[in-house]
């Protein structure tokens, strides 16, 4: 600890020079070996030392004040700057006391009275103190009992410790703010993982369920087509009367309605099992080059008859060198027979039906079909393409359905890689158009056959 060094006093008049009641640090260059310091006692400076001393205590980084508990008697340059001091007079010029906030004052006589009267020194206290501009200051002050001309005093020794207590608060709160960070991150994380489990357990009885769905679906779909076939079969027989002559007219009619019937039923079995299929993802697409303008020949010819039925026009302008699609061929026949059943079911009487094809610029495909029916209204569109999904309005009711052609024709060409838009005016008619990615296009000719695995 740097102490300071005191203005020494001078000889009293008539008293001798070296009072042995004074302990003073004498120069052993001019008082010799026999000059002796008390190690008991405070320690002291002659006059002789004086500018010697305040000299070094100048040079000091830390302030030094020496104090009578409340007067001012020294203070070196580091305590005029921690203090705003103009001057060591107008530092003089104040008390100890006005140099400290009020609460303080108790705290600053107990130490006094502890250093002087005691003899103690106080190491490192931690106080605050008043500048001249009135800006408080956080201070760290180790005093020590010294003698001042002749009186006991106490030397100050203080550094400001404002800007590292604040970084320290900073810290502080940096820490305290990273520790509720953390402990936020580990309640999210708990609730995170307990989510993440809410939604496996939800994801396995989903699965649980798809997987039961698809086994029942199955199981019914043999259940129900091992006595349609036979219903078809025999109707068959009877209709086109293979085994002879029907002799009563009526029945072959009978037969002929079993028969459209039973197909109508194993129609809906298929569109039902291909589709919970393909949302599982065990549909197997049975690739190969399909020729486009023949699936659009044959889909014709199966809906020629309904549309003259229901008094429509059926139009087909596919081009003859439309390019092959790789892709599978009874999913695509499906994809353009639902689409036209579609539109030849909500076409009025009177009206036109249309299947286009056509090669786009990025080279894609596209095929298209158009009515002029009942339309759909656009904020309709996604109901219509859900599963078994159907408009309720008069237009629609007297046409039913089971809601599941248009919602299979998306998953089939989503599943060839295409994309599904639907165009449409309530009261105007639609447009149901499939566009197959160039990758899937072929020249007419080219052949190439594979079947991929389940998806």
């Amino acid at each position: 600890m740097a102490r300071s060094v005191p203005k020494a006093s001078a000889p009293v008049p008539g008293s001798s020079a070296r009072d042995p009641g004074r302990h003073e640090l004498r120069d052993p260059a001019t008082e010799g070996a026999a000059a002796r310091v008390d190690p008991a006692a405070p320690p002291s400076v002659d006059h002789s030392t004086e500018q010697a001393f305040r000299a070094v205590f100048d040079m000091l980084p830390d302030s030094v004040v020496v104090h009578t508990g409340r007067h001012i008697l020294f203070a070196n340059a580091a305590a005029l700057g921690l203090f705003g001091a103009p001057s060591e007079a107008a530092l003089k010029s104040r008390t100890i006391q006005d140099l400290l906030p009020p609460e303080y004052h108790a705290a600053a006589d107990r130490r006094t009275r502890l250093i002087l009267e005691e003899g103690r020194s106080v190491d490192r206290a931690q106080s605050q103190r008043l500048k001249f501009d009135g800006r408080m200051i956080e201070v760290e002050t180790t005093s020590a009992p010294i003698v001042w001309e002749g009186r006991r005093a106490i030397v100050a020794v203080s550094r400001d410790i404002t800007a590292r207590l604040r970084a320290e608060r900073a810290l502080e709160l940096r820490v305290a703010d990273l520790e509720l960070a953390r402990e936020i991150h580990e309640r999210q994380s708990a609730q995170l993982r307990a989510l993440a489990e809410e939604l496996r357990q939800a994801r396995d009885a989903a699965e649980t369920a798809n997987q039961n769905k698809s086994e029942f679906l199955a199981n019914m779909s043999h259940e129900l087509r091992t006595p349609l076939n036979a219903i078809m079969g025999f109707s068959e027989v009877i209709k086109e009367q293979m085994l002879g002559a029907v002799g009563v007219p009526q029945y072959a009619e009978y037969a002929r309605d079993i028969y459209t019937s039973g197909a109508h039923l194993l129609d809906i079995i298929n569109n039902i099992l291909d589709l919970s299929k393909i949302e599982s993802g065990k549909f197997e697409l049975h690739e190969g080059d399909v020729s486009i303008t023949q699936v659009a020949a044959a889909v014709r010819r199966i809906v020629s008859g309904r549309a003259a039925v229901a008094g429509l026009v059926l139009e087909v302008a596919v081009p003859d060198d439309l390019p092959n699609v790789h892709g599978d061929e009874r999913g695509i026949k499906q994809i353009l027979l639902n689409l036209l059943s579609n539109a030849i079911k909500f076409t009025p009487r009177g009206g036109r039906v249309r299947l286009s094809g056509w090669v786009n610029a990025d080279g894609s495909l596209s095929l298209s079909v158009t009515d002029t029916g009942i339309g759909i209204a656009s904020e309709n569109f996604d109901r219509i393409l859900a599963p078994f999904g159907q408009v309720d309005s008069p237009l629609a009711r007297d046409h039913q359905g089971t809601g599941l052609g248009l919602p299979l024709v998306k998953a089939m060409i989503e599943l060839h890689g295409g994309r599904f838009d639907l165009d449409s005016t309530l009261g105007e008619g639609a447009t149901a158009t499939i566009v197959i990615p160039k990758p899937r296009t072929r020249p007419n000719g080219q052949r190439k056959t594979g079947v991929l695995g389940p998806r």
